[in-house]
């Protein structure tokens, strides 16, 4: 995979420290200082042609335009951080498992970040993401039909992985997900509870009434009966049960044990 401009940027930096430069980007310099480093970017230099207008080098190699401009004290600004970068740091420090597992999860994770360059064009640097940014990629998740539960796990992974990025960096951004909701609508919409259709319930009647055992059976008459869920139902005791009185009755409590 190729070097994003952040790493390539980071690997040109260190091999600068390599050639006993310390601190690349220090100033002010002394004079001793200044004179090894024009030393060692003539250096460099020297192994290009000259311009027969100029007298310059025709540097051509990216890599060491980089470095004769930052042995100089034209340092190159830094590169943003970009998802991709995220997302090296992010299977580094937390994909583990065989390999099918591991290359299960980083499918998962790939499949995230397309999702991301599909909601954002073009995705903008991290450090650059606003609240709006993080709402155009859950709305994009929104829209593509998925349900709550689905958009709310996509988007916990996506928030780990930028907040892994930012630990790991020590970057001084916040991660914009955080404390990121569903829309209210969206919210009610995944909480509310639907009847199970009279002909779907006719038939689980009959198959538990004729093959469940006879507790099975009792139990799904007070499912059906009364609409509980079926941990309320399981966890009744004899005296939840009020079978005396008008309106027989039954009582969803807490137990201690």
């Amino acid at each position: 995979t190729a070097s994003t401009k952040l790493q390539r940027y980071e690997e040109l930096m260190d091999e600068i420290r390599a050639i006993g430069i310390e601190n690349p980007a220090a100033e002010p310099l002394t004079e001793d200082e200044k004179l090894l480093r024009e030393l060692m970017a003539e250096h460099i230099a020297s192994r290009y042609p000259e311009d027969p207008e100029t007298g310059e080098p025709r540097i051509d190699n990216p890599s060491d335009v980089f470095k004769v401009k930052t042995l100089m004290g034209d340092v190159p600004p830094k590169p943003g951080p970009t998802l991709e970068d995220a997302m090296r740091v992010y299977v580094a420090e937390k994909l583990d498992g065989t390999e099918f597992e591991f290359r299960k999860k980083l499918r998962r994770v790939e499949r995230i970040v397309a999702n991301v360059h599909a909601a954002l064009d073009p995705v903008p640097p991290l450090d650059q993401w606003t609240r709006d940014t993080a709402k155009k990629v859950r709305d994009h998740y929104l829209s593509l039909g998925l349900k709550p539960a689905s958009v709310r796990r996509e988007l916990n992974t996506l928030k780990g992985l930028i907040t892994c990025f930012i630990t790991e960096k020590e970057a001084g951004f916040e991660n914009p997900f955080r404390n990121l909701d569903l829309p209210k609508n969206v919210e009610a919409v995944s909480e509310a509870r639907y009847p199970l259709p009279d002909e779907v319930k006719d038939q689980i009647t009959a198959l538990i009434i004729g093959k469940a055992k006879k507790d099975v059976q009792l139990l799904w008459r007070l499912l059906d009966g009364t609409g509980a869920r079926i941990a309320e139902i399981t966890g009744l005791r004899v005296q939840d049960v009020i079978v005396d009185g008008e309106l027989p009755h039954i009582k969803i409590r807490a137990h201690s044990e």
